[in-house]
């Protein structure tokens, strides 16, 4: 009788996981947002201080505000996915500065400028990551790729508050 082996594939990291959390720098807002944000997506501010939204249009510094992290807090958006969003009125976790892990829309390089795709209809998914505005359909954040990877893959990326946009992060 022969043996079949099946091997788990288990990717490295989830999107929304913070890495080295004695070293992240994370806040709790308020979700100001008709459609639920999930962890790893960029978020913007809402109508108050203390809260946040999805961007629909392009960002700027001012307006950024950070990343959406991951937590036993999200609400599953199906049973069993992983896939875990924020509804509108619940609070959310947010890094302001550490490293992070999002989804690619498209091919990055390790050391470039993250981009944050808050329209679609551009190359890439609405609502990931890449390595330009693409045709305006993304805006920049003051994070860096800390790895490279195509379009689907989920990568780290070092976000910075106080570096600013247009600058470098190392």
């Amino acid at each position: 009788m022969s043996q079949t082996t099946v091997n788990e594939y288990r990717a490295r990291d989830i999107q929304g996981q913070v890495h080295n959390l004695s070293e992240a720098v994370t806040d709790v807002r308020v979700v100001d947002s008709a459609t639920n944000i999930v962890p790893g997506y960029a978020v913007i501010k809402g109508t108050a201080d203390n809260e946040v939204s999805l961007p629909a249009a392009a960002f700027t510094q001012d307006n950024f505000q950070g990343i959406a992290v991951w937590s036993g807090q999200a609400r599953e958006k199906a049973l069993l996915t992983g896939i875990n969003t924020y509804e509108d009125d619940s609070d959310i976790p947010i890094l302001i500065d550490g490293v992070i892990a999002v989804t690619l829309g498209g091919t990055v390089s390790k050391g470039g400028i993250a981009f944050f795709v808050h329209t679609a209809g551009g190359a890439s998914a609405q609502y990931t990551w890449r390595a330009d505005i693409d045709t305006n359909k993304a805006s920049e954040t003051p994070a860096e790729f800390l790895e490279g990877g195509s379009s689907g893959d989920i990568v780290r990326v070092r976000l910075r508050m106080g570096a600013g946009l247009g600058s470098r992060l190392t």
